[in-house]
């Protein structure tokens, strides 16, 4: 079989046709957790362990308030008013909130 550059063409174009939604989805993760990950090359710049262990602390703090906020935001777009239940919810599907939970009570 001898190469073909049409078909071969016609082969990547549908390829990538067919995974445009994956990999926009892809992109989009990618750029989020690269955007999450920035507090962390601060912590390098610390200098003393004991600094960047306090600074750990207080990143990993935060990360269990925007948990929360982000379900606070869900309950208000969708409306809903059984708080506790959509807590309990969203707690089972993401065990770090459920973390975030325990340290606030």
């Amino acid at each position: 079989m001898s190469f073909n550059l049409n078909s071969y063409l016609n082969t990547v174009k549908k390829a990538v046709r067919d995974d445009a939604p994956k990999l926009r989805e892809a992109a989009g993760d990618a750029l989020y957790y690269a955007l999450c990950a920035t507090p962390l090359l601060a912590l390098g710049q610390l200098g003393s362990p004991e600094a960047i262990t306090a600074g750990a602390g207080a990143l990993v703090g935060s990360v269990g308030g925007n948990l929360l906020a982000n379900v606070a935001q869900k309950v208000k777009d969708e409306g809903q008013t059984d708080v506790p239940d959509i807590l309990s919810q969203a707690a089972r599907e993401d065990g770090r909130l459920l973390e975030a939970l325990d340290s606030v009570s």
